[in-house]
This record gives structure tokens, C-alpha cells and sequence, in this order.
């Protein structure tokens, strides 16, 4: 049935906590999108660290009576890290036959809104642990459907009709905030976490690069891949948080080849407004290369975060 896969997030949850993943998760349903991509939600998170979740709550008038559309859950935090053990369990003791032969969801079979529902009840009336839990009140919640992120509800209309709205939205956002490049095609686009790049956070995955505000060095570095010759562009997104003074952040990207023994390009930034920016430089390739690397290093003075490396080729070459 379609609506099993409303449990795909207890999973995507769990594998995190194997993986033995810490930070903060942000969870988005399906039909969620980025409001306002140039809220700082990385400062927004720097002073909850003492929360083990955020929730949209407060409906009915009750404060852990969530919406499970959206919602962030500290790793980091060991009632975090319960919470989803107790999610887990609690899909768990749904047996294969009746999630098999359930026709309607909600009634049938416990759906996935309930089950964390009932999982913070007990935290907050049972054990008395209110006071580890953010319940934000729906439409000013910055983890559900309020400043930051929207969704589009079933209410808006058929399947249909709420594709093509949120198609509409993140378009028109993404004309607002982010660069394209018509003259170029992406050739590789690697999220940070990936194996084939290497940070000064080594092990840790499924998380973004961060660079802390005193750090300075060489922040990241790779994927090592071969490139035929032609004229590129290397980008990388940045998002500036935690910023405090008016002097400018220091960023140099260069490319390499063979294990950084040639220096294909190399060009310094400076950074003076915070929030998210895209670094690019050009390179060209007069033959073909092996183990092509960008390294990013910074200066210090603010915390850095580095989600994606892109590699772009230029049609014409």
C-alpha cells in the first residue's frame, strides 16, 4: 500500500544511529520543501544542544501532540539516540501480517505520527523529561511547516496538484537564491560525506564538512577522479554561520592532478557576509589527468559548513 512508506523515515532514523551518526537530523516529509534557504539554521541549532528533539506540538493544545511531518532529533543527546530506539520498537511490534493485510491506514495499523507521538508522551509524562524537548507551535516552528520549511498538505489537493505547487515554490526559490550555469554541464556533484572526499573529520559520516570558527588548515579535500581535456569549473556551496566581527573570512580552492604534484588552478576568496555562497573557479585541461582534486582551506573566524563539490564542463570544449 502506498502509505507504507510514511515508515520509511523510522528506518532512515535507525541507519543513522548504526552508522553511529551525531549531530543534529533534520527530518522533512516528502511533500516538505526549503522555505527560505538563507535561514541560519546552523545557528539556529548552536545553542539547542541540551534538547534531545524539536517538534512541531501544541495540537489540540497539548504540547508533545506533534505533527511527525517535520521534525529535528539531536544524535547527540542520549534521549535523542532513545527516542529512536523506542520509534524503532514501537514499528516493530507491528507484525508483517497485519502491516500486509491492513487496507486502511491510521485504522488498521498504528501509523507512524502515533507511534512517535505516544514515544514522547511517555517521556514527558512518564519519566518527567519535558524539559529535554522544543515544542514549537504550528506555523512558527522552524523544523515543520512554518518560516523555514513548507509543506504541501493533503488538503491542497491531489497528487498531483501538490507536485506540481511544490515544483512551482522550490523553482522560483531557487531562481531567487542560487546561480545556473546555462554554458555548462555537471559532470559530478558529491555530497561532502561522501568516501571519495577526505575532511579533518575523519570517519564521520553522513554529515556535512564543518569547519569550526578557529579552525585553520585544509578543510577537505578530493574525489580523485579522471577528467578528459577541456575547460571546467570546480564549485563547491558554502554556508558562513557564526560570523562576529566586520574582517573577512579567508577561503582558498585550488585543483590538482597526481596527488597535488600539478597545480591546475588556485584562486583565494574572501568571505564577508554570512549565510550561503557558491566559490567557483576555472580550470583547463590540456590532456587527460588522473586523481583530479579540489582543496579547500580557511583562515578561521567563522564556522564553515561545505555540503557539495561540483565538477561543471563547458559545452563548447
Amino acid at each position: 500500500m502506498p502509505w507504507k512508506a510514511a515508515y520509511n523515515r523510522i528506518e532512515m532514523l535507525q541507519s543513522l544511529l548504526r552508522e553511529n551518526f551525531s549531530g543534529w537530523v533534520l527530518y522533512m516529509d516528502a511533500d516538505s520543501y526549503i522555505a527560505d534557504p538563507n535561514f541560519d539554521i546552523f545557528h539556529y541549532f548552536s545553542d539547542k544542544d541540551h534538547y534531545a528533539g524539536i517538534f512541531s506540538g501544541h495540537l489540540n493544545g497539548v504540547p508533545y501532540n506533534i505533527n511527525s511531518g517535520g521534525f529535528a532529533i539531536n544524535f547527540n543527546h542520549p534521549l535523542g539516540r532513545e527516542i529512536v530506539q523506542d520509534y524503532t520498537k514501537e514499528y516493530n511490534n507491528i507484525s508483517k501480517e497485519n502491516m500486509n493485510s491492513a487496507l486502511t491506514w491510521e485504522r488498521d495499523v498504528p501509523e507512524d505520527q502515533f507511534m512517535l507521538h505516544s514515544v514522547i508522551r511517555r517521556y514527558v509524562d512518564d519519566f518527567g523529561f519535558s524539559d529535554k524537548f522544543l515544542f514549537e507551535f504550528a506555523d512558527h516552528s522552524y523544523v515543520n511547516n512554518g518560516p523555514f520549511i513548507s509543506q504541501v498538505l493533503r488538503t491542497f489537493g491531489n497528487i498531483s496538484d501538490r507536485v506540481a505547487r511544490i515544483r512551482e515554490k522550490s523553482d522560483l526559490i531557487l531562481s531567487e537564491n542560487i546561480p545556473t550555469n546555462f554554458d555548462k554541464d555537471t559532470i559530478f556533484s558529491i555530497h561532502t560525506s561522501h568516501p571519495r572526499i577526505s575532511t579533518i573529520e575523519h570517519g564521520r559520516r553522513f554529515s556535512l564538512v564543518h569547519a569550526p570558527k578557529d579552525y585553520k588548515g585544509i578543510i577537505l579535500w578530493g574525489p580523485y577522479i579522471s577528467l578528459h581535456s577541456g575547460r571546467y569549473e570546480c564549485s563547491t556551496y558554502i554556508y558562513v554561520s557564526n560570523k562576529e566581527d566586520d574582517r573577512p573570512v579567508n577561503l582558498t580552492l585550488d585543483v590538482t592532478a597526481n596527488h597535488g604534484n600539478t597545480e591546475l588552478s588556485r584562486k583565494q576568496f574572501q568571505i564577508f557576509n554570512s549565510g550561503s555562497q557558491v566559490l567557483s573557479i576555472p580550470f583547463v585541461l590540456n590532456e587527460n589527468y588522473d586523481n583530479i582534486e579540489t582543496r579547500v582551506e580557511t583562515g578561521g573566524g567563522a564556522e564553515i559548513y561545505f555540503p557539495r563539490v561540483n565538477i561543471l564542463r563547458e559545452r563548447d570544449s
